[in-house]
């Protein structure tokens, strides 16, 4: 059936910006305003390079950097915790963009279907790279968990130093990597859960998979 749901969405999109501006007031509007201005240049700066014909990981890269630098600064504030936040997501961003260049070498991504393929080209006109898409969009899933974890760091590390200025580089780089530690265990388990619950469907088929191979394998051994 043709459901038009676009309303509904943009009903729940609405009542969550009303959440985060009542829960969270003043930081609620910041952080709804950081929120819209990602959005905005995703679709209106890095869709449009991408469909133009660049490089979609490179473009990833550096709008990822210009992104989380804007969000933190109208969230946070132009400050040094910004600026090392910053540095910090650009350097995991960077790392990720490595691995999963690396994974493809030895996984061969092939992109989306061949009839999206079909679909995205009629609309673009033009011949696209969907494997270097693939891997942009992997990357760029990955932004939103660098911009917590580096955020949550920084914060941390700024709070260290506030309540003891004498403590030295050395001892604050130790209580950052020691926040760090910690954030990336229950950080790994978020990606973990948030990209299986979309290939939920994906795991059942593996699932009812084994378990018939599974059947026939004992039926076999009976007879």
């Amino acid at each position: 059936h043709n459901i038009s749901r676009d309303g509904y969405i943009l009903y729940l999109a609405g009542f969550f910006v009303f959440l985060m501006v009542m829960v969270g007031r003043s930081q609620g509007i910041r952080t709804a305003l950081a929120l819209g201005l990602a959005i905005t240049i995703i679709f209106k700066v890095l869709m449009p390079l991408i469909m133009a014909g660049y490089n979609p990981i490179l473009v990833v890269i550096g709008l990822s950097g210009f992104i989380a630098f804007a969000s933190l600064v109208i969230i946070a504030g132009f400050n040094r915790k910004t600026g090392a936040a910053t540095m910090g997501i650009l350097g995991g961003v960077v790392v990720a963009s490595i691995v999963v260049i690396y994974a493809n070498q030895k996984l061969h991504f092939v992109g989306i279907s061949s009839s999206r393929n079909a679909a995205v080209n009629l609309f673009t006109r033009q011949g696209l790279d969907f494997r270097k898409i693939l891997m942009a969009g992997i990357i760029m899933g990955l932004l939103g968990a660098a911009m917590d974890a580096a955020i949550i760091v920084a914060s941390a590390v700024r709070e260290v130093r506030k309540a003891n200025p004498r403590m030295t580089v050395e001892q604050l780089f130790s209580a950052g990597m020691n926040v760090g530690t910690d954030v990336m265990g229950t950080m790994a388990n978020t990606l973990v859960f948030a990209y299986l619950g979309l290939r939920l469907i994906i795991l059942m088929t593996l699932a009812g998979t084994s378990i018939v191979s599974g059947s026939k394998m004992e039926r076999s051994e009976e007879h």
